[in-house]
């Protein structure tokens, strides 16, 4: 994922995410766009029976990174043509963009939360749905239950069969507090910075 990003990290200084923005085109993008996806699918194959949720976490985590950036120009409505003062729309060099590549330090975090006791959702990070905590960044880029994210990879163990129900079952009583405490925080930060963002906040 690190190298994914920093993939991306280029080709958003290299003014290709720009590019695509204005001509409201992913051609200026095809090229790393199939980079991109080579290295997500190397990381999905990784992952073994037992680990669906955290895949697919992951393969959520690398397709929400790259469409981020442009889906932060459409939030805040950027027209689509060059600025004329000749700043980029984007750079990674702005520390508060408003968007969010993949998120390795996310997996990390999870490779050190293995107890024994912990099986499928809970363990590892969590996406947040309207009745459950968790993290509530990515949603306006993954939509749940939706058939709009048709591109996403997904590792091969989604295609096995599923015992007994499937992993994405909702989190124990014990899970949900964990998760409430660990991105309470984090979620209102992300709430607040969005409301800043929207367009009719926007100068």
């Amino acid at each position: 994922m690190g190298r994914a990003v920093a993939l991306q990290a280029r080709a958003v200084n290299d003014g290709r995410f720009d590019r695509a923005w204005i001509q409201d085109s992913e051609g200026p993008l095809s090229k790393v766009r199939e980079k991109y996806d080579d290295l997500t699918a190397q990381a999905l194959d990784l992952f073994e029976p037992g680990e669906e949720v955290v895949a697919f976490w992951t393969a959520a985590e690398f397709y929400a990174g790259w469409y981020a950036p442009l889906q932060f120009l459409r939030a805040i409505g950027t027209p689509r043509k060059a600025s004329q003062d000749g700043w980029p729309l984007l750079t990674t060099n702005d520390l508060s963009g408003g968007w969010m590549a993949a998120r390795p330090a996310e997996l990390a975090a999870w490779a050190q939360v293995r107890w024994p006791w912990d099986r499928r959702n809970a363990r590892g990070p969590r996406y947040a749905d309207l009745f459950s905590a968790g993290d509530r960044s990515r949603h306006e880029t993954v939509v749940p239950n939706s058939d709009v994210n048709v591109d996403m990879l997904r590792a091969f163990i989604h295609y096995l069969p599923s015992d007994g129900g499937g992993p994405f079952k909702p989190p124990s009583a014990r899970e949900e507090r964990r998760l409430a405490q660990y991105w309470h925080e984090r979620n209102m930060a992300f709430e607040s910075n969005r409301r800043m963002q929207t367009p009719e906040n926007t100068v």
